[in-house]
């Protein structure tokens, strides 16, 4: 019968290891070999950048509307030639309308007969070139004629993800979204966050960028008829990109902003021009027209920044604050100030009501510092729960507001 296998165990395995055995030839030829490596690698470093090559990815979105400038900006201009002195990567490029079309990418690994080139003015020149060609293709890849889809842009960042953590540059005008479910202009009323919230309720909450360090680049609206777009446009705009990415799971950083004003590239999609938000109301000054409810003043809610409770510009709203002060002071002991922030029927009414509140609290701030009693101002942070206009839709944009209201004494 056959017995059970077992490792055979032999007299050499059996002994404990020798602590006096000299070294033969073939061991001193290995441990040799071995340090000459090690010798090999720290001098490279030492007499290079210290660190290894890198492979990095690099993707960019180009918007290619009627009212987004032809040409790469700045920052992904630089970008690229940063890896390439790094030690090299890709650069995949697509042109976004209403749908994304990939471009020939190119590559950012400068190389002299199999060897890297180690001349930074050579290295340089030849990145460009590729860049300069990358432009070219952008320029004629065909489009869609009409509508923008920031969802497609979304979508395709989301795919390239799928292939592992992947650094993406994004250059847009952001409000010429324009194709379900990111009709942008029906979403500039909200504020940011406000406008996210409507956005996740669509198939786009569906997108993980996951592994995805994405770096927007807010471009210059160019075209016929465009104005400029105000400060409280460039900051809506970022604000809505960044938290929209986050919340995709993406790392984001602050976005950039590229100033070129080159005319939009040939073959562009047809989209409007972008009517910019409107900035800080102006306040009540001499010799301007008193509110037409002489007991009610409006703070424009542009005056704050996007999904905070700061004010924009401090020194404005202290002059609507000083309005109610002397309306207060005329009528010592006879009213109150009531304080109440106002949101468009957008997003969360939770969170619409925490923030119109927070926003009440900033003004009545103002009004102590003024010297109005504590007891004389109350806040309310409405929401959408009322409109601050009832003549005006729920999300028309005069429902985003805080309203100063001289009250008489119960």
């Amino acid at each position: 019968m056959r017995q059970p296998l077992h490792p055979a165990r032999t007299r050499r395995q059996q002994e404990p290891p020798p602590t006096d055995r000299k070294w033969t030839t073939n061991h001193k030829i290995g441990a040799g070999a071995g340090i000459l490596v090690i010798a090999l690698v720290a001098a490279s470093m030492l007499l290079g950048d210290g660190e290894p090559l890198s492979d990095t990815r690099l993707l960019y979105l180009a918007e290619k509307t009627t009212t987004a400038p032809g040409l790469l900006p700045e920052p992904i201009l630089e970008r690229a030639r940063e890896i390439a002195d790094e030690g090299g990567g890709t650069l995949d490029a697509a042109a976004v309308a209403e749908h994304v079309i990939p471009v020939e990418p190119v590559s950012l690994s400068v190389e002299v007969e199999h060897s890297r080139q180690e001349d930074p003015t050579k290295r340089r020149a030849a990145i460009d070139g590729r860049l300069k060609t990358l432009e070219q293709r952008l320029a004629e890849v065909p489009v869609s004629p009409g509508g923008h889809s920031l969802y497609a842009a979304l979508q395709w960042i989301a795919d390239e993800a799928v292939r592992g953590p992947v650094e993406v540059w994004w250059g847009t005008t952001v409000f010429t979204g324009s194709v379900e479910p990111m009709e942008i202009a029906k979403l500039t009323n909200a504020e940011p966050a406000a406008a996210v919230d409507v956005l996740f309720q669509s198939k786009i909450k569906e997108l993980k960028l996951d592994g995805v360090t994405l770096h927007p680049v807010m471009l210059t609206p160019v075209g016929d008829g465009q104005q400029p777009l105000t400060p409280a446009s460039e900051a809506w705009r970022a604000a809505f990109v960044e938290d929209m990415a986050s919340r995709l799971g993406a790392r984001v950083s602050a976005p950039l902003h590229d100033g070129a004003t080159a005319a939009a590239w040939p073959g562009a999609a047809q989209v409007p021009t972008i009517p910019p938000i409107r900035d800080l109301t102006p306040a009540i000054g001499p010799g301007q027209p008193a509110p037409v409810d002489p007991d009610e003043q409006v703070l424009d809610n542009v005056s704050f920044v996007p999904n905070l409770p700061t004010l924009v510009d401090e020194r404005s709203a202290q002059d609507i604050v000083r309005w109610a002060k002397g309306r207060h002071e005329a009528g010592t002991g006879h009213n109150t100030l009531t304080v109440t922030g106002f949101c468009a029927r957008f997003g969360d009414a939770d969170s619409a009501r925490a923030l119109a509140a927070q926003r009440a609290e900033t003004i009545k701030k103002l009004l102590l510092d003024q010297g109005v009693p504590d007891s004389d101002v109350t806040t309310v942070g409405a929401g959408y729960d009322k409109r601050a206009d009832p003549t005006k839709d729920p999300t028309d944009a005069a429902q985003r507001v805080v309203v100063i209201q001289i009250q008489p004494r119960n």
